[in-house]
């Protein structure tokens, strides 16, 4: 939280990469100097003051739902993967439930590849991304899930009876 009342988030290199807008972190595209902070907070301020936030919403699952329905078929029965598992799920683990629902044969870089083109399809609809991921130090892979703001609203829009 910043003195100013604000949550923000910061880079390595101290900048600022993300300001709490509506009860959510939004990332930026540039990050800037920290030095720039009362700024960015007081434009966002100002922002908040002059919007409805019920528009707001409604606009971000408008664009969920334009958002799976560009999903590759290999995006989509990755996410309805991580809504079945409803936790983390390693790389191998997405990767052998794909393979065995016929998506191919997939490598161990085949996840992030489809994961970049998931970014760049979140990022045209000015969505967050829709998965997390993390390294797992001891099992020396990475592991996914859903972002669990994004879990009920997904499950709605890919229908109960695909997962």
């Amino acid at each position: 939280m910043s003195s100013l009342g604000r949550k923000l988030t910061f880079g390595n290199d101290g900048k600022i990469t993300g300001v709490e807008f509506l009860s959510e972190i939004v990332p930026l595209r540039t990050s800037l100097p920290a030095a720039e902070a009362e700024k960015v907070i007081k434009a966002f301020e100002t922002v908040e003051d002059l919007i409805d936030p019920e528009l707001v919403r409604i606009k971000i699952a408008e664009s969920l739902e334009e958002l799976v329905n560009g999903l590759t078929p290999l995006q989509k029965e990755y996410v309805i993967i991580l809504l079945s598992a409803g936790g983390w799920l390693y790389n191998s683990e997405v990767r052998g439930i794909l393979e065995k629902r016929g998506l191919g044969k997939l490598g161990s870089q085949s996840i992030a590849g489809m994961r970049a083109g998931l970014r760049r399809k979140t990022d045209r609809y000015g969505l967050e991304t829709v998965d997390e991921q993390e390294w797992d130090d001891e099992e020396q892979e990475n592991r996914y899930r859903v972002r669990p703001k994004y879990r009920d609203k997904l499950l709605k829009l890919l229908k109960p009876q695909n997962i």
